[in-house]
């Protein structure tokens, strides 16, 4: 095995690595997107709360906005995981 084959499958190890490290972190953040119990919405340097979890969800219309929103953000990251896979699986 010469030095540039050598080097070239160093850099794919290298390559899968990390995506396996991306797909490591996308699927901790599914799993805490699950068990959210509210949403914190950041534009700049404010934040805003979609709504207040307490005893009880005074606004069911805000409650349902904030659910829709944790599964938007969970398909995003399916979605970014099976490309990952996909581009593991071309290496």
């Amino acid at each position: 095995m010469d030095k540039k084959t050598l080097e070239w499958m160093g850099e794919r190890v290298r390559k899968a690595s990390a995506i396996q490290e991306e797909i490591k972190a996308a699927n901790k953040i599914i799993v805490m997107l699950k068990s959210a119990q509210s949403v914190r919405v950041y534009c700049q340097s404010t934040s805003v709360d979609i709504t207040i979890w307490g005893d009880r969800v005074e606004n069911i219309f805000l409650a349902e906005v904030e659910a829709r929103m944790i599964n938007v953000a969970i398909d995003g990251y399916q979605a970014a995981i099976k490309r990952l896979e996909s581009e593991f699986e071309q290496l």
